[in-house]
């Protein structure tokens, strides 16, 4: 690997079957799902908050504007507190597993993806070991969401 100035840093997170990232200079806050976390509406006339904070941020499962499966709150899922500009939103995962440290020569700009995620919403892929990973767009993921 090269200087550790010149790499790119992205949380590697799960959602259903597909292994994504988020580039870290987005993320916020790394929360963990449970019990007693606070959501609020869960409709299309009424999006779902999350309170973080003294705010009330939209609320992205990201399962389904992946592959549009609806789904239950995953217990012990993550919750990553995301931001682009002055926009935020919760986006909720069933893991965040690693940090990656990546060269430009493992990414690319290539929204070709694993089978079901939509390129609306990638901005390009990791090639690491044997392994390729999406990434997302948090611009335009958060283009989707209403604001409050």
């Amino acid at each position: 690997m090269g200087d550790i100035t010149m790499q790119k840093q992205y949380l590697c997170i799960r959602v259903d079957k597909f292994e994504l990232a988020i580039p870290v200079l987005n993320i916020i806050e790394i929360i963990i799902a449970d019990q007693s976390t606070d959501f609020h509406g869960q409709s299309a006339d009424d999006p779902a908050v999350y309170s973080f904070r003294d705010l009330q941020i939209p609320l992205v499962d990201l399962s389904r504007i992946l592959d549009e499966a609806p789904r239950n709150t995953p217990l012990g899922g993550r919750i990553i507190i995301c931001e682009h500009g002055s926009d935020k939103a919760a986006l909720l995962t069933d893991s965040a597993d690693e940090i990656l440290r990546l060269d430009d020569d493992s990414l690319s700009e290539s929204t070709d993806s694993q089978s079901g995620i939509k390129a609306d919403y990638l901005s390009g892929s990791i090639s690491i070991d044997e392994r390729i990973i999406s990434i997302l767009s948090i611009e335009k993921i958060l283009r989707t969401v209403p604001t409050r």
